[in-house]
């Protein structure tokens, strides 16, 4: 794991920094890649199972990698609750300004099959045996989500684990991660 890290820090150093169009077709950094605080983010997630690269989108692990340990508190002011993480990370990611329970945005996301998951999208779960929808993680890659548990607070766990099998309802995307494709005078 070690010898990974220190892989990914040294080629960080001799790669480009990552480049998003900018306003007006320019291309502006938005994290590098030899940033030292995404590269140990990077290495974090990685040994919790999270098949991270350089084309993971750096602000949404950065701001997860802030959140993972965090004591579960259900609306209270010294933790989070599984909804209250989604709704602060897509408006610091996203710029999108969520509302309600695990239920309500299950209701606004759009389903997708499983198979579609892609980083950012939503898994909803039915926990307590009753017929709504009371839990709900943030999809990272690899079959792993981030979300709040009852008992661990802030942690990664994998959609194939036995209790999430059980009780997983369905997977959504919010209309912010259904980008249209750029237009051709974007290309140039």
């Amino acid at each position: 794991m070690l010898r990974i890290f220190f892989a990914l820090l040294i080629s960080g150093f001799m790669l480009p920094p990552f480049f998003h169009p900018g306003q007006g077709g320019e291309n502006t950094p938005e994290f590098p890649l030899a940033d030292s605080t995404y590269l140990s983010v990077m290495a974090r997630f990685s040994g919790l199972g999270v098949p991270v690269s350089f084309e993971s989108t750096p602000a949404l692990y950065i701001e997860l990698d802030q959140w993972l340990g965090t004591p579960h508190r259900r609306g209270g002011r010294r933790g989070i609750d599984c909804s209250g993480l989604v709704k602060i990370v897509y408006r610091s990611v996203f710029g999108m300004e969520l509302q309600g329970s695990s239920q309500d945005l299950s209701r606004r996301a759009e389903p997708i099959a499983v198979e579609e998951l892609r980083e950012g999208d939503l898994v909803f779960f039915r926990t307590r045996h009753q017929s709504r929808i009371d839990h709900v993680g943030i999809y990272l890659a690899g079959g792993k989500f981030i979300h709040t548990s009852s008992s661990q607070g802030v942690i990664v766990s994998g959609l194939e684990e036995r209790y999430y099998t059980r009780t997983f309802v369905h997977a959504g995307r919010l209309p912010h991660q259904a980008p249209s494709p750029p237009s051709e005078a974007e290309y140039q």
